[in-house]
């Protein structure tokens, strides 16, 4: 059985195909063994190969893969970055109950914080690049508190690290706004959605669970308007996405739980439109982490009188 393949060709390389030069993105369907390889413009990176196999489907090498309903996505731009030689921006240290804990912001192509007490290190990765960081290490009751923040363009990064004879991440993203209180931390941000959603969160440290508790979410909502019937099954899932199951029980049926669909679905990193599949009329995918790469799951929608009545996932067609 042959195995469609979609190969994504980024402006700064171009692709190698079975021998055959390639510029632009394209689709193939094959049988068997075949070559694919990278070769960045400019010659800053290095090139990259792997070899696909059809039958059974594996491929030797590394390419991120998303997988669809009946396509392979293939990209090399998508790999992250292979790293460099580490450069410290900002270390901290604080000896507490007999342990010195060592914070270090360093990055090798991306920033992260590396934390360590001589017997046990951590590194967690910020996923942005953050500019003019500040780290502090505060003793609480337990251990410490391990706290780095920054700017990303023209909003605030932040993390929290908590600091025993292990550590444990806390918080970590980047928001519009940041407020301190003396009980709480207040968190806002907006979201690029259709409803323009920004979300407000307080935050409150539990001593007896060492860790955050949310004890008020609010949503406001920059674009609430009425948008046409196609768009209601977005609609829903960036509810759900969001953690707004009020406002995603406005789109369900009665019979329909909000909570119970959040559950089902777990957690999802993007909702797209469902490109490769032959009927998309009120199917959505959304997409999902898997090892390396991603795994695009469709659904179907039924709409009955505005409001979604049922859904159910399509099955894979196998390779």
């Amino acid at each position: 059985m042959s195995v469609k393949f979609f190969v994504h060709c980024d402006p700064n390389e171009y692709l190698v195909f079975d021998g055959r030069t390639m510029t632009k993105s394209f689709f193939f369907e094959a049988n068997g063994e075949h070559i694919l390889s990278s070769f960045p413009i400019g010659g800053n990176k290095p090139p990259r190969s792997v070899r696909i196999h059809t039958s059974p489907f594996r491929i030797d090498g590394q390419i991120f893969v998303t997988r669809w309903r009946g396509v392979y996505e293939l990209s090399f731009s998508k790999l992250p970055e292979k790293e460099s030689i580490p450069n410290a921006i900002l270390q901290k240290k604080l000896t507490d109950r007999g342990f010195t804990h060592v914070a270090t912001l360093f990055c090798d192509d991306t920033q992260k914080l590396m934390i360590e007490n001589g017997g046990v290190n951590a590194v967690f990765p910020l996923k942005v690049m953050v500019s003019n960081p500040k780290l502090e290490i505060a003793p609480v009751s337990f251990g410490a508190l391990i706290t780095l923040t920054g700017k990303v363009d023209e909003r605030e990064y932040l993390m929290i690290v908590s600091a025993k004879h292990t550590y444990k991440l806390l918080l970590s993203g980047v928001y519009d706004e940041i407020r301190f209180e003396r009980n709480s931390i207040i968190l806002r941000y907006r979201l690029n959605d259709m409803l323009g959603r920004i979300i407000t969160k307080e935050l409150k440290f539990s001593n007896e669970k060492e860790e955050f508790e949310t004890v008020r979410t609010d949503f406001d909502y920059e674009n609430d308007r009425a948008y046409v019937r196609a768009l209601t099954p977005y609609l829903l899932l960036e509810a759900i996405k969001a953690g707004d199951e009020q406002r995603a029980q406005r789109y369900l049926a009665d019979g329909l739980s909000a909570k119970a669909l959040k559950e089902s679905l777990g957690e999802f990193e993007s909702i797209e439109f469902p490109k490769y599949s032959h009927d998309s009329a009120d199917v959505v995918a959304i997409l999902v982490k898997d090892n390396d790469g991603l795994v695009a799951k469709e659904y179907k929608f039924e709409l009955s009188e505005g409001k979604i009545s049922n859904i159910y996932e399509l099955e894979y067609e196998t390779a």
